[in-house]
C-alpha cells in the first residue's frame, strides 16, 4: 500500500477516509493523527498522533488522547490499566520473568491521579 492507492484499497476495504488539515498550536509543527472510529455503540474507536524527528526516526506522540513519547522500532507492547500503584511494577516482573528485557519504557496518564489521603496524625 502507498499514498497513491491508499483511498481505493481503503474503499475496497469497506473503510471511509477524511482528511483534514489544521495548524498545530504547541508541540512538534508536523504531525499525523490517524483515527478509526467504531460504529459499534459505546465504542469511542481508537486514535494515534505522531511525527518524524529531523533524524527521520518515526514518534508515537499521542494514543486516544494520552501524550507519550515512544520510538516506533522494534517490538512494541501497549498496555491500558487503571492508575494504581503497584502496575508497573508487576508488568515489568512477570516480563522479566518471561525473560522479555525491557529496552525503552515510556508512560503517559489521560488525568493527574488524585492527591493521596495525608497520614493520619498519632495526636
Amino acid at each position: 500500500m502507498n499514498v497513491v492507492n491508499a483511498p481505493a484499497v481503503a474503499a475496497a476495504r469497506g473503510l471511509t477516509v477524511e482528511e483534514e488539515t489544521r495548524r498545530r498550536e504547541l508541540g512538534f509543527p508536523n504531525t499525523l493523527e490517524v483515527s478509526a472510529l467504531s460504529e459499534k455503540a459505546g465504542d469511542p474507536g481508537f486514535t494515534a498522533e505522531g511525527t518524524v524527528l529531523h533524524d527521520g526516526s518515526p514518534r508515537v506522540l499521542a494514543i486516544d488522547g494520552i501524550p507519550v513519547e515512544a520510538q516506533l522500532a522494534g517490538t512494541i507492547l501497549y498496555l491500558r490499566n487503571q492508575d494504581e500503584p503497584g502496575v508497573i511494577g508487576q508488568v515489568g516482573s512477570t516480563l522479566g520473568k518471561l525473560g522479555v528485557n525491557i529496552a525503552t519504557f515510556a508512560l503517559g496518564r489521560r488525568k493527574p491521579r488524585a492527591a493521596p489521603k495525608p497520614w493520619p496524625s498519632s495526636a
